[in-house]
């Protein structure tokens, strides 16, 4: 029974870590986009709006805000490494 858990949570995890590499992906492209259009890595609107977004969302579903803040404050850091990295090129 125990073991059965834990393959549920590493099975959960693989989809987490799935579902991350595809929003870096997505990122790389939009980092591309910023480069072609002489855009600011930062856009102020957009993580008011995603901090706004993930409450919401993990309120919804029972998960703490503080967790979700946490978590999506390391992606979007990362995030914008990322594309800082990509118009350096």
């Amino acid at each position: 029974m125990l073991e059965d858990l834990r393959r549920q949570i590493d099975e959960i995890d693989e989809a987490i870590i799935d579902l991350l590499a595809q929003r870096f992906s997505l990122i790389k492209e939009i980092g591309l986009r910023k480069k072609a259009a002489n855009l600011p890595i930062k856009d102020v609107k957009r993580e008011s709006y995603l901090r706004k977004f993930h409450k919401e969302i993990a309120k919804r579903k029972g998960v703490k805000p503080t967790l979700i803040s946490t978590i999506f404050d390391k992606v979007l850091q990362i995030s914008k490494e990322d594309q800082s990295e990509r118009l350096e090129r």
